[in-house]
């Protein structure tokens, strides 16, 4: 997942051809945003407000959490 600073590009790429599901929480951890995808995905977080947000990544066996900072 890159880059982990924004100013609203996220992308989200994997290594196999599952699957997978992209959750965006804000801090409060409220889902503001999710997408299915297989492969690689781009989201567009510039609609939201600038700050600190959790995105996991999960094929339904394995998952993943990375913090990206929204400028």
């Amino acid at each position: 997942m890159f880059p982990s600073r924004t100013n609203g590009i996220l992308r989200v790429n994997t290594t196999t051809s599952e699957k997978y599901t992209v959750e965006v929480m804000n801090v409060l951890g409220e889902l503001v945003m999710t997408t299915k995808f297989t492969g690689m995905t781009t989201l567009d977080l510039g609609t939201f407000s600038k700050g600190i947000y959790n995105v996991r990544v999960s094929n339904g066996t394995q998952s993943t959490v990375q913090r990206v900072a929204l400028n």
